[in-house]
C-alpha cells in the first residue's frame, strides 16, 4: 500500500523535487508521466515554499537525500484573511474558490490576528458543513526574522540573513512574547471558549482570544502580559499585518514581536 510523505517543498530538480518531510527529513521525490498531480498542482506547477502531501510505494533509496517515485502529489491551499476567532480556530474569508472556511488550528500554528492575510496549507479534507472546515498542516503569515539594531522608543530596524533591513514599528497594541529555542506545543484548554467570536481588538491574536473565556458581560477581560526584555543583537521575529511600505529602509507595524531565547 501506499505510503504517505508530508512538508514544505525546499528544492526543485531535474524531474522531480526535494521535500522535507517531517518525520523522515529531507527526500527526493521523482516525478514523471505516471505521477498523479492534485489539488492546486493540477493546474499549477510545483514551488519551493508549497506544503505537499505525497503518496509513494514505501521504497526509499539509501542515498543522501533518500529517493522515492511519487505516485501522487496534493497540494491544497486556501488564501484570505483571518476574520473571527472561533472555539475551533478562526473563520477564514475571500478564498477565491470557497470563500469563508473554518479553519482548525492547534498550539504549533503562528499567531493570527484580526485582519491578517493568511496562505492555509490543509490535507485536501474539507467537512460538508457550512461553512466548511478544514485542519490545518501548514499555515503562512505576514513575518519577519532577523536582528535587531538601533532600537528606540518608536521601533527598531531588523537586519534578515540575507543583509535586508526593515523597519519595525512598535505601539501600544504590539504584543511582545519569547520563543524558546526548545517550544513545546500549549496543552488544549479543558474548556473550549464560546462559539461565538470573540470581541477583540483589532492586533488582539486571534488564538490568545479563544483561550480567556468571555465575561458574563460578552466582553474579554484582557490578561496582564509579561514584560520581555529585549533589545539590539537579539534575534526576533515579527508578525505584522502584511502593510510593508516603498521607502527605504521598508517599514512595517509590529501586530507581535517574538525574541528567541536558547
Amino acid at each position: 500500500p501506499d505510503t504517505l510523505l508530508e512538508g514544505l517543498v525546499t528544492e526543485i530538480v531535474d524531474e522531480g523535487f526535494v521535500m522535507e518531510d517531517i518525520e523522515l527529513g529531507s527526500v527526493l521525490l521523482n516525478v514523471d508521466e505516471t505521477t498523479v498531480m492534485d489539488g492546486i498542482l493540477a493546474e499549477e506547477e510545483i514551488e519551493v515554499g508549497q506544503y505537499v502531501f505525497v503518496e509513494y510505494d514505501g521504497r526509499l533509496t539509501r542515498s543522501l537525500p533518500p529517493q522515492a517515485h511519487a505516485d501522487r502529489v496534493g497540494c491544497y491551499r486556501l488564501t484570505g484573511t483571518a476574520d473571527l476567532s472561533l472555539a475551533v480556530g478562526v473563520l477564514l474569508t475571500g478564498d477565491p474558490i470557497f470563500g469563508d472556511v473554518i479553519v482548525r488550528v492547534d498550539g504549533s500554528m503562528p499567531h493570527l490576528y484580526q485582519g491578517m492575510p493568511i496562505t492555509v496549507y490543509y490535507n485536501g479534507v474539507m467537512a460538508m458543513s457550512y461553512p466548511g472546515q478544514v485542519t490545518a498542516r501548514h499555515i503562512v503569515v505576514p513575518e519577519l526574522t532577523g536582528t535587531v539594531s538601533d532600537r528606540d522608543s518608536a521601533g527598531f530596524t531588523l537586519t534578515d540573513a540575507d543583509g535586508n533591513e526593515y523597519r519595525v514599528l512598535l505601539s501600544e497594541q504590539t504584543f511582545a512574547g519569547v520563543l524558546s529555542a526548545s517550544v513545546e506545543e500549549a496543552p488544549a484548554a479543558e474548556e473550549p471558549a464560546q462559539d461565538e467570536p470573540a470581541q477583540d481588538e483589532p492586533a488582539k491574536a486571534l488564538d490568545d482570544a479563544e483561550d480567556e473565556p468571555l465575561s458574563p458581560g460578552g466582553e474579554e477581560e484582557s490578561p496582564a502580559l509579561p514584560t520581555v526584555e529585549w533589545g539590539d543583537g537579539d534575534t526576533v521575529t515579527v508578525y505584522y499585518n502584511g502593510v510593508m511600505t516603498r521607502s527605504l529602509p521598508p517599514q512595517v507595524t509590529a501586530l507581535e514581536v517574538l525574541v528567541f531565547r536558547q
